[in-house]
């Protein structure tokens, strides 16, 4: 197998590594509640850990590939991801597991756009990288597929640990892949600290007072985190006008494909990830359905999100 091939395998592994731990828990939270002796929002905090982290890095992850290089990011990302891997399944309790979530988001978020960039590196035509690229958003996008299925048989299997245990072989499969890809060549950018930070002050309190209105918590707070937001998200846009290497450029959001499509993939993300967390617990802890059992009934969800995104694709085409 050639070189450009053997780096497409190992970046389209890690996508789907990283995609997978999106919706692989979602059939193991009712052996976690009673592994650990969790709530409610304890299981949500697993669950939103990930994404929060995943969502509030990733633009700086974007940013760290021009700064530090691609491979380096990758091969970072991807050796944070396995650490937190193993924390998770060695966690003895909820605040354990919540904690090693966030750092395997924090992972997560170095893996995906390094290896993208990765894989831009190794393939200079542009029709054979538009061709790669397609299969590394199809192996991405095959996670939500197989997570349900996965998960639930891994669960019945050995236990919920091995959710988190399986990431170990891939990430050092990827990690062996990779060395030997090209660097993509670094550029001229500098690394939005204040972006960043602000971006993961945004999120954070956002996400939290979402969680906290969820289960009937101090309004004070719940009205605090938004404040918190808000003023964040104002901070955000001065900061970005200004910064001579944002993290987000002014001329993506003004671009209406852009912004519609960003708005679209969140739409169809919340309605993915939080009917998988929900209708999971409802279908294991109401209706008392084993995991595995959960995996099937839970697929169609993220099948019909790939098969829509196929078929959207096409008509833009």
């Amino acid at each position: 197998m050639s070189r450009p091939r053997l780096v497409l395998v190992a970046t389209s592994l890690a996508a789907f590594t990283a995609t997978l731990d999106n919706t692989v828990v979602a059939v193991a939270l009712r052996d976690m509640q009673v592994s650990l002796g969790s709530g409610v929002s304890g299981l949500q905090g697993i669950v939103t850990a990930y994404t929060v982290a995943l969502a509030a890095l990733l633009l700086t992850g974007g940013a760290l590939v021009d700064v530090g290089g691609a491979k380096r990011v990758l091969l970072a990302g991807v050796a944070v991801f396995a650490a937190a891997s193993a924390g998770c399944a060695a966690a003895g309790s909820v605040g354990e597991l919540v904690a090693w979530r966030a750092v395997q988001g924090s992972g997560a978020a170095l893996v995906l756009p390094g290896g993208l960039a990765v894989l831009a590196a190794s393939y200079p035509d542009p029709v054979r990288r538009r061709r790669a690229v397609g299969i590394w958003a199809a192996c991405a996008g095959l996670a939500l597929v197989a997570g349900p299925i996965v998960g639930g048989a891994l669960v019945a299997a050995r236990g919920w640990p091995w959710v988190f245990w399986v990431n170990l072989p891939l990430c050092a499969l990827v990690a062996a892949l990779v060395i030997p890809a090209p660097s993509a060549p670094r550029g001229p950018r500098r690394l939005d600290l204040p972006g960043a930070l602000l971006t993961c002050a945004v999120l954070g309190p956002m996400a939290y007072g979402i969680v906290l209105a969820g289960r009937g918590g101090s309004t004070r707070a719940v009205v605090l985190c938004s404040v918190v937001a808000v003023v964040a998200v104002a901070a955000l846009v001065l900061v970005e006008r200004r910064h001579p290497d944002p993290l987000l450029a002014a001329g993506l959001v003004r671009d209406r494909h852009f912004s519609g499509a960003t708005l679209g993939a969140f739409a169809g993300a919340l309605a993915v990830f939080v009917l998988l967390v929900f209708l999971s617990l409802y279908l294991q802890l109401v209706q008392d359905f084993d995991a595995a059992d959960t995996g099937v009934i839970l697929l169609p969800l993220p099948v019909a999100l790939i098969v829509t995104s196929a078929l959207t694709s096409r008509w833009h085409a």
